[in-house]
């Protein structure tokens, strides 16, 4: 039996007739879908090409008929309002093509990694409830198909498989099948109010979460968020290097297609592979994450004879930018640069505003995105933090998520009373009304009664000359309860810092002897998050381990 109907109407949600009634009063959830806004620029841009990928491109028309075309086929199969469908597909066109499908016929698109395996695919999909599932038929040399076979006897909603490619050797159905003509095209389904989006949060503890978002939620996050910061227009031209299936890479792809501008979707991020693109496009908005940021100012350095020019805005997201890198990035391309905070559960919260100085971009998140948008910074009673004092930020707004998918009592927990969302995350706000984030609250390291914010040790860490990247973790200690530990990339394996020479780098910097690391780890990678955000459970739990087996 299939259980996704239960997503639509919205269940268990802390205040939602009220957030509903309060956003429509403002007129910022309004009557639209997703496919809805999408239509609006096939109309005004038909031959305009709408996106790019490795293997071809398409004009907004072209976009929409294969985008009908699919819709009218999942629709014949069954699916319809309130069903789960999973994507698991690359950088495509077809990915696109297949989210703005699944709007149509107001189904639910649930998009996952392809990193993700038999385990942890076949986890999130029998948790939702999936009745159906598209995927490669084979992707950097794994058998995607093959997987969709033990999936379809593993998971009892598992109806439909397509997969893009050779389906037919495995007996499934692939893509071209969902491109024949089947009958009149399908009539808009998808409700404003409905979940149109599942997301299941990478996180960096714990298992992952489903991440309801409506069509009004999804869409106040960047249509009337970052455009309205931005005025971005038709001349947007940008390239989608993070995987499309994560929350960031969406937005950023819809934002370009609901502005009428053009889309590149990047199969496999390479630094020598983006630039490429950059000058063969005249890209002029870049949105990065802080490994792609490092990387580009690297590439520049490097290749002197390579000219830049066509940039306009580079927006740098997912997790804390070293500020030294942010001002090589404004003084190479002339750029506007801007920085940017947001979660799964809140797409678009803060970002530094337009032509904001980059003492500021280097060293905040910005203000918050929209006028609609709150943010406070809340002590561990509950109460307001005085300015420059840190404490919990806590959000709420139109683009807040509905809820975690089955998941009630997890969504009241993080969910006040009042409708704030509790981030997690630790920050404080200056006299300049700016936001900053200082680490995450489960990564506070407590040594000896003291609290320790491991990122005020990473950020002087990141100016060590032969440092390339930190993780500042807390280990177990039976006297102190918790000891600082530093994990080191150093740039190069040869000449690794010792402990010596870090602590008397930071203690040069001023830093507080109790703070200093008394554990040191080289380390040749961090494991990583989908949406590159250092997974330090993983590491300190890797450290136990090695410990408990001497």
């Amino acid at each position: 039996m299939n259980q996704t109907k239960n997503l639509t109407p919205v269940p268990n949600i802390p205040n939602y007739k009220e957030r509903v009634k309060k956003h429509k009063a403002d007129g910022l959830w309004r009557s639209d879908t997703l496919d809805m806004i999408f239509d609006r620029s096939v109309a005004k841009f038909p031959n305009k090409i709408a996106i790019i990928d490795d293997y071809g491109q398409l004009t907004y028309q072209q976009f929409k008929d294969q985008s009908d075309l699919v819709a009218a086929n999942l629709r014949s199969h069954g699916i319809g309002r309130g069903d789960v469908v999973t994507i698991q597909l690359p950088n495509w066109k077809e990915f696109a093509i297949a989210v703005y499908a699944i709007s149509r016929i107001g189904a639910i698109c649930m998009p996952i990694s392809t990193n993700y395996r038999l385990h942890d695919a076949g986890s999130m999909i029998q948790r939702a409830g999936a009745k159906a599932l598209i995927l490669p038929a084979n992707f950097l040399n794994f058998d995607f198909a093959d997987m969709a076979i033990q999936l379809q006897s593993q998971v009892e909603s598992l109806e439909h498989v397509w997969v893009v490619g050779e389906g037919d050797r495995h007996g499934l159905s692939s893509w071209s099948d969902l491109m024949k003509p089947v009958g009149q095209p399908v009539e808009r389904a998808g409700k404003p109010d409905d979940v149109a989006l599942l997301f299941y949060s990478s996180g960096t503890t714990g298992v992952p979460k489903g991440v309801m978002h409506s069509h009004s939620t999804f869409i106040q996050s960047y249509i009337r968020s970052l455009t309205a910061l931005n005025q971005y227009n038709d001349t947007l031209v940008g390239i989608v290097v993070v995987p499309a299936m994560l929350s960031y890479g969406i937005v950023q792809t819809s934002l370009h297609l609901h502005v009428g501008g053009t889309v590149i979707l990047c199969e496999r991020y390479k630094i020598d592979r983006m630039v490429e693109l950059i000058l063969q496009y005249g890209i002029n908005h870049l949105p990065l994450v802080p490994p792609h940021v490092f990387d580009l100012v690297k590439y520049v350095e490097e290749h002197p004879e390579v000219k830049i020019a066509t940039l306009k805005t580079i927006l740098a997201s997912g997790a804390a930018t070293p500020p030294a890198l942010l001002k090589k990035v404004h003084d190479y391309f002339g750029a506007m640069i801007q920085s940017a905070y947001g979660l799964s559960e809140h797409l678009a919260i803060t970002c530094t505003i337009p032509d904001t100085p980059i003492e500021l971009v280097s060293t905040t998140i910005g203000v918050p995105m929209h006028p609609a948008t709150e943010i406070d910074i809340l002590d561990n009673s509950g109460n307001r933090c005085p300015t420059g004092v840190t404490g919990e930020i806590t959000s709420r707004g139109p683009e807040l998520f509905l809820g975690y998918y089955g998941q009630p009592e997890l969504t009241a927990s993080v969910l006040t009373p009042d409708g704030w969302f509790r981030t997690g995350d630790l920050g404080f706000i200056g006299d300049d009304g700016y936001l900053r984030i200082v680490g995450r609250k489960k990564e506070m390291i407590i040594r000896g009664g003291l609290n320790i914010d491991p990122k005020e040790i990473e950020e002087l860490l990141e100016k060590y000359p032969k440092v390339a990247q930190v993780a500042i973790i807390g280990m177990p200690d039976e006297r102190l309860g918790e000891k600082v530990c530093a994990c080191i990339i150093p740039k190069s394996q040869d000449q690794a810092p010792t402990m010596e020479e870090i602590n008397s780098f930071l203690r040069e910097k001023g830093l507080s002897s109790q703070k200093l690391p008394q554990q040191l780890e080289i380390m040749k990678e961090f494991p990583m998050t989908a949406t590159f955000k250092v997974r330090k459970t993983i590491i300190r739990d890797d450290l136990v381990k090695k410990v408990q087996n001497k």
